[in-house]
């Protein structure tokens, strides 16, 4: 991770389809729009009010990409953690635009809204990362007793 990047953690709903593709390096990428927007509540006229809205790219790469697909659909209000990025275009108008973009490192349902049911792997990764664990190795530590706490006292 750069230290120039900046980490954000966004609320927003589900705007588009989530659309999914392969590089040619064979990475399995997802993209979607959210729109990200405040409310709050007005005491004196009794009753919530819209704030200002926001829309931006999400972008999910590999297993988070599979995941996005076969999770989320249009509506649904999210909690995205990632990476923000700023991308500037032209359109064939001649018109320079930005967008938005969140190169999404985690992304759940909200919580508040929606409840889920979680559907576990059996597998672990490893500490460095770079193999799955059968759950059959993984060793739990020693249940503490009564004992272990007052030898340690």
């Amino acid at each position: 991770m750069s230290f120039s990047s900046t980490q954000v953690t966004v609320v927003g709903r589900v705007i588009t389809d989530i659309r999914t593709r392969v590089t040619q390096a064979g990475d399995k990428v997802a993209n979607f729009r959210i729109a990200c927007q405040e409310r709050h509540y007005d005491k004196a006229q009794d009753i919530w009010v819209d704030g200002d809205r926001m829309y931006m790219t999400v972008s999910c790469w590999r297993s988070l990409a599979d995941h996005v697909a076969e999770s989320l659909q249009k509506g649904d209000q999210i909690v995205v953690s990632g990476r923000l990025k700023l991308r500037e275009y032209t359109t064939e108008d001649n018109e320079r635009r930005t967008d938005l973009t969140v190169d999404a490192k985690a992304i759940g349902p909200d919580l508040a809204i929606h409840t889920v049911a979680v559907s576990r792997r059996d597998w672990t990764v490893s500490p460095n990362q770079q193999q799955l664990i059968p759950p059959t190795t993984l060793t739990p530590p020693p249940k503490t007793t009564k004992e272990d706490v007052a030898r340690a006292a």
